[in-house]
């Protein structure tokens, strides 16, 4: 995807207000998410260590590529865990603040990260998990 927009990005970017990659990672490309994941962990953590690399090669393109790293949010992925209860409150027992992430967590990050507010941030992962894994 990045390689199809590169074309668009680099036309539209400004030193000011640069344009805007952001990949969707995991908290499981940081931590071992205790179950048998293998795949999915080791590509949310290339996710996250693409994100940094794209971010130095294109950052002389005025192209910013950060990251966001979810925990635990209601998906088809974790359909199952939320549908039953005790897998559900053991995983919201883990968060601090108490709850899944809701869609306006969600929306609120990439609405930061596409905003002139970030155009400074670069090659990183936002951890977004109610601090699950501070």
């Amino acid at each position: 995807m990045t390689q199809k927009c590169l074309p668009l990005l680099r036309k539209n970017a400004d030193v000011d207000d640069p344009s805007r990659i952001i990949n969707i990672a995991s908290i499981h490309g940081f931590d071992n998410p205790g179950m048998p994941a293998f795949a999915y962990a080791a590509s949310k953590s290339g996710a996250i260590h693409l994100t940094r690399n794209l971010a130095t090669e294109l950052a002389k393109s005025n192209i910013n590529v950060n990251a966001i790293a979810p925990g635990y949010f209601h998906t088809k992925m974790t359909a199952g865990m939320a549908q039953n209860e005790a897998i559900h409150n053991a995983a919201v027992a883990q968060i601090p603040r108490g709850r899944p992430g809701s869609p306006e967590d969600m929306a609120g990050t990439a609405i930061y990260l596409v905003s002139r507010a970030s155009a400074w941030l670069d090659g990183h992962t936002i951890v977004l998990d109610g601090g699950n894994i501070a």
